[in-house]
């Protein structure tokens, strides 16, 4: 009777402890997930809406009237990698930087893409941490200006 009380309050106890990792971990999540990379809009005078790189691609790449993104933070990707499918926009680097370890940015289904740096400092850049990957990955006749 001991033993079988102990293990349920063992078990018990551990299921506290791996809730109590998650919820840490959610929050954590939460407060750097909240902090917006990028502004989007019709112009650079106009960006009335902010969130993830990959929100802002997808925004330009489902909505014409979308041409205009601007970096707002660093975009660090790891492994991962962002990609636009489709549309004619702007990026705007400001200054800021995008970087992965294996193609960090790639362009598909005939995206049309001016990339620029209006920052003072013109430091905006797309790199590619592996030495044998380039930064950016074009396919399906998408181009660069």
């Amino acid at each position: 009777m001991r033993k079988a009380t102990f293990t349920k309050i063992a078990s018990v106890l551990t299921m506290l402890a791996m809730l109590l990792t998650l919820t840490v971990a959610f929050a954590v999540g939460v407060s750097a997930e909240g902090t917006a990379q990028a502004q989007w809009g019709t112009d650079a005078a106009n960006l009335t809406n902010e969130g993830t790189l990959q929100e802002a691609l997808n925004a330009a790449g489902g909505d014409a009237s979308i041409t205009y993104i601007k970096l707002v933070s660093d975009v660090a990707l790891g492994d991962s990698y962002v990609m636009a499918k489709g549309g004619k926009f702007t990026l705007d680097l400001n200054g800021k930087a995008i970087t992965g370890d294996t193609y960090p940015f790639s362009l598909k289904n005939a995206t049309d893409i001016t990339i620029e740096d209006t920052s003072a400092e013109q430091t905006g850049k797309i790199e590619s941490t592996s030495s044998s990957a380039a930064a950016i990955a074009t396919l399906d006749n998408s181009a660069i200006n």
